[in-house]
Formats: C-alpha cells, structure tokens, sequence
C-alpha cells in the first residue's frame, strides 16, 4: 500500500479528544507524511464521558440519571510550502448534550481555532533500515468559548475547550519497516492564564506522548493499528476570592483505527479511543470515543 495512504490517517487517529469540560488533551500531528503537496481532511467524532478519577485513581462513574457526551465536525487543512517545511490549520463544531445536577442543556458552538507550522528536520533521503523520519512543529491554539471559569452554566455546557490561548512545542518520528509503520512523539502545551471576574488563572503546562502502530495489509487497501496516548498536566492555580489549587492530571489513551484507501487521493478511517483500559489514572475523565474521518489528497 502507498505510504500516503498509511500515514495520512494515521495522525488524525492520534488526536485526542478533550474532555467536555477541562480535563484531557489534545494532540494532533497535522502533518503530511506522504507524496503530497496539501490535504484536507474532514472528521466526525462522538464521545462519552463515564465518569472521573480522584487523586488515588480511584474511579466515580455516572449513574444512569447523567449523560455527558459531546460530537465535533473537524475540517483540518495542510500545505507543503517547501520541501521540508509546511503550514497547517484545524477549525471545528461541538455540539454538547448533558444531564447532570437534575439540569438538561444542548449547546453548541465553534471549538478552538489551531494553526501549525512544521519543519522535517530529518528527512528521508535515502533508505535507512534503523533512522527514522523526524519532524519538529510548534502550534497555537485560540480558544472559541468559555472557560469554566466563565461559564454561564452550572454544568458547563457552554465550555468547549480550556478557554486559554495555547502554544505548543512538538516532534514525533516515523519509521516504515515493510508492511508496518511506527510512530512515536512528544507534545509541550503551556496555557496561558487570564484574569476572570472572581479572580485570576495562572498560567500551566501539559504534555502529551504518543505512540503507534500500523499494519498494511498488502495488497488490500486496508491498513489497521494501535496506539497510546499519556497526558499529564501540572497544578492549576487560581487566585481571587475563593483560592484554590488543582491536583495534578494524568491518564493513558488506547485506541484502535482502520483505514481504506479508496483510491489515491481518498482515504476513509474509522477509530475508537478509550481512556478505561491501562494505568493508573488520576484526576482525570473516564470517556469512550468513536470517529469517523475522510481525507482528500492532492499529489505533488
């Protein structure tokens, strides 16, 4: 199969969703991997959140009278610009269905604005069994909703994103060894604090390290893979009239996904994302998440 047909969903696969209120992370690589000069890349995602661990890792599920779920409609677009260097851009729609606190609310809205520009400061030029491809990319993320701690709802149905502007540092590596493609990363997110009207956030980080595995299944059109995902985020602190001071945040993603390449320039992808499964997580969601993408290549 084409290496453009494995790694163009492949990293939208390792996008992980944020969680519908403030927990989670999100990492995605928004990069062209293949022989191609842009693509745009069309996502639907649904997601269920089950539930929250405490400082132990000792998990609270939702009993059957709370529903937190959210789906997103994602257009991603990326451009080659030279050879080694490319930009990207990422807009997206939420629509969030609770019931919590004997309250129901439906709200929708735009979620966070994302722009990247990435540089492969190791490429490819001739054929390696051991070095991998490698790229280096710094993003920032503009907030498109409430925070919660501005939020005009109780349960935070308005709030789609941290509410914070974002700069992210990253790199990740790509390795193809025959029918298998390997992918391992780092992602650096500081959140810049603001001041509200009951007090001020500071500023904090978070870190997101993901890791991967696809097979193709030569000479069909299917490829499938694993991966994981680990976000850790530091204390946060707020200062006003009522202080307070976050626990710190980490918990591990698995998940699985399937690609079809339809024919050169179009790949289907489904993907599945559970937070459930492995480790010990600590203040941090329980969700189980589905997706459905669709990318649409053009060729150098």
């Amino acid at each position: 199969m084409n290496l453009l047909v494995i790694t163009s969903v492949f990293f939208l696969s390792f996008s992980a969703w944020g969680s519908s209120c403030c927990g989670g992370g999100s990492s995605s690589s928004m990069i062209i991997t293949g022989d191609n000069v842009q693509e745009l890349n069309i996502g639907f995602g649904h997601r269920n959140d089950l539930g929250q661990t405490d400082s132990e890792g000792w998990a609270s599920f939702h009993d059957s009278r709370t529903k937190d779920q959210q789906s997103s409609l994602s257009i991603q677009y990326q451009r080659m610009i030279h050879d080694q260097f490319q930009l990207a851009g990422k807009i997206s729609f939420i629509d969030k269905n609770l019931r919590k606190q004997g309250r129901v609310e439906n709200k929708s809205g735009p979620g966070d604005l994302e722009m990247q520009g990435t540089w492969e400061f190791l490429p490819e030029r001739t054929y390696s069994l051991i070095k991998p491809r490698g790229f280096f990319y710094s993003k920032v993320t503009v907030p498109n909703s409430k925070s919660l701690y501005d939020s005009h709802s109780v349960i935070y149905s308005d709030v789609r994103g941290s509410g914070l502007y974002t700069a992210s540092l990253g790199t990740f590596f790509l390795k193809r060894l025959s029918v298998f493609t390997l992918k391992a990363g780092a992602e650096v997110q500081h959140l810049f604090g603001r001041k509200f009207s009951e007090g001020t956030l500071s500023d904090y980080n978070k870190l997101i390290i993901p890791l991967g595995a696809t097979y193709s299944f030569d000479p069909t059109p299917l490829s499938w893979g694993l991966n994981s995902t680990w976000n850790y985020q530091t204390s946060k602190k707020f200062s006003g009239t009522v202080s307070s001071v976050s626990a710190k945040e980490y918990f591990w993603e698995i998940g699985t996904f399937l690609n079809w390449s339809v024919n050169r320039e179009e790949t289907w992808g489904l993907s599945y994302s559970d937070s459930t499964l492995v480790g010990k997580n600590i203040n941090s969601p329980l969700y189980r998440s589905f997706g459905l993408n669709y990318t649409l290549a053009a060729a150098l």
